[in-house]
């Protein structure tokens, strides 16, 4: 039997509220959409993503309970999401002392979307939002609201826009904003869209701000407002002005070429998460964090 609780709200959307709730004895958390303020295009599309999903990287569906005004996610309950670690990095009691090590946490986010792409779906709004972190301090790819199934090769057609969040957008997606609806027909993107969006996570998961974001590179200065915020970073992924080391990561750190890779401005010169692109000689995303987490593992001991 499924409760939950009004007054104990986890989270906000523009289509959807997330409770807190009890299922079946278990603590859950409840995603209730508001059907009437969802195109018809997008009623199932998230319900039939995440009934696909079976990873330890990507947030379980549980059941799904539905009637005339709204529909019920059962999710599995986290304690909290990658911007909550990056807003609270000095809450030891919360985060920091139980996290996973930055490079295993890279490697779960790497892991999770990797899979996703396994099953031909485009995750379109990856963001540290959308990054959950379970009890037991695992990552956990969520809301697939915006989620759009591709072709075998990764492609899917943009004729309805953009959806998702501006400031982790692709210039190639972001540019759809500014075209018409018969022009956008005969344009297709690709997953790679997903592996931006993941570097600049990356970067904000290192840095706590973004690789972006101009003022941040700039000591005293801030942004006014969230709108401002959004214009200057939209801007420079436009213009491909990127601030990786201006804003604090060392061109020598083991994430700096890796985080440059995935934020190419043309799709084709982007880093694969697992897989090498044709008549590239980069490293993968993930061959570069596993060889990371095996240099500071250190050599194994032989004991005589």
């Amino acid at each position: 039997m499924l409760q939950y609780d009004r007054s104990k709200i986890l989270g906000n959307g523009t289509f959807a509220t997330v409770f807190w709730g009890t299922w079946n004895g278990e603590a859950v958390a409840v995603k209730r959409i508001e059907m009437h303020k969802l195109n018809k295009r997008f009623k199932d599309r998230e319900e039939v993503a995440m009934r696909q999903m079976d990873h330890q990287n990507v947030l379980k569906l549980k059941e799904v309970q539905e009637n005339m005004d709204f529909k019920l996610l059962i999710l599995g309950l986290c304690i909290g999401t990658v911007r909550d670690y990056v807003n609270d990095v000095n809450d030891e009691k919360k985060f920091n002392q139980k996290m996973p090590i930055e490079v295993e946490a890279l490697i779960q986010m790497t892991n999770g979307l990797a899979y996703i792409h396994t099953r031909h779906i485009v995750h379109r709004d990856i963001k540290p939002e959308n990054v959950l972190i379970s009890s037991s301090y695992v990552l956990k790819i969520s809301d697939f609201g915006v989620n759009k199934p591709t072709q075998p090769t990764g492609s899917f057609s943009v004729t309805s826009g953009p959806q998702g969040t501006k400031t982790y957008f692709a210039p190639e997606y972001l540019r759809l904003e500014h075209q018409e609806s018969e022009e956008r027909k005969t344009i297709r993107a690709d997953k790679s869209i997903d592996i931006f969006s993941l570097g600049c996570l990356f970067f904000t998961y290192i840095m706590r701000k973004g690789p972006y974001a101009h003022l941040f590179a700039s000591p005293g200065m801030q942004y006014n407002s969230k709108e401002n915020y959004d214009i200057d970073v939209t801007n420079n992924i436009l213009k491909d002005t990127k601030f990786l080391e201006k804003n604090g990561l060392s061109k020598g750190h083991y994430a700096f070429k890796m985080i440059d890779g995935m934020t190419k401005a043309k799709s084709e010169d982007r880093w694969g998460l697992d897989e090498k692109k044709s008549g590239s000689n980069s490293q993968t995303v993930i061959e570069t964090l596993k060889l990371e987490q095996r240099r500071q593992n250190g050599p194994k001991q032989t004991v005589v």
